[in-house]
């Protein structure tokens, strides 16, 4: 089982307990504001995205690491590194943290480990996030990781009854390893 500590976390491979909570982040309007699925649909897509999470713990060689966010024993929620392009060494990341931790530094926190993760273990070379662009608190938190704004992909998803542009941003491993020496 994969695991990795940082100063208030633990941030370890999804376990079948981690789906109640998982749930219970599907709970609260807000929190799905910017997510196509509405409350009543989120607990059968948490479902089918555990077992896939479960899945990819087991793949040689392993793709995707989508791990448990937890902190003082409790599920607070998840992030993610994928290699979406080995070849070119590419991968994407992302975060879902239960509404009551936000705005408190966790997901911050978590996003700088799957980033080290990303570059350093896996050896990406760019990692790259999507957030609907009105999502504001996403693209602080990739901004804060000093991911760059790449492009907007204007009205490329549809959901909740309108059309959302989805702003893309990424890091380079040189600028990554630059910010952590600067």
């Amino acid at each position: 089982m994969f695991e990795m500590k940082t100063k208030r976390l633990l941030l370890r491979d999804f376990r079948e307990e981690d789906l109640i909570p998982f749930r219970k982040i599907g709970n609260n309007d807000e929190a799905l504001k910017y997510y196509s699925q509405t409350p009543a649909e989120w607990g059968p897509h948490v479902e089918y995205l555990v077992k896939l999470f479960m899945e990819s713990q087991i793949e040689v060689p392993r793709q995707k690491y989508t791990l448990a966010i937890i902190t003082g024993g409790s599920f607070i929620g998840t992030v993610s590194v994928r290699i979406d392009s080995p070849e070119h060494r590419q991968g994407s990341i992302g975060c879902v943290l239960a509404y009551k931790y936000w705005s408190q530094g966790y997901a911050s926190e978590a996003m700088t480990a799957a980033l080290n993760l990303g570059f350093e273990k896996l050896k990406l070379h760019r990692i790259y996030a999507e957030t609907i662009s009105e999502n504001r608190a996403a693209l602080a938190l990739a901004e804060r990781q000093a991911m760059r704004i790449e492009g907007v992909l204007r009205e490329n998803q549809y959901f909740k009854g309108r059309w959302w542009n989805t702003t893309i941003l990424a890091l380079l491993r040189t600028e990554w390893r630059n910010r952590a020496a600067g």
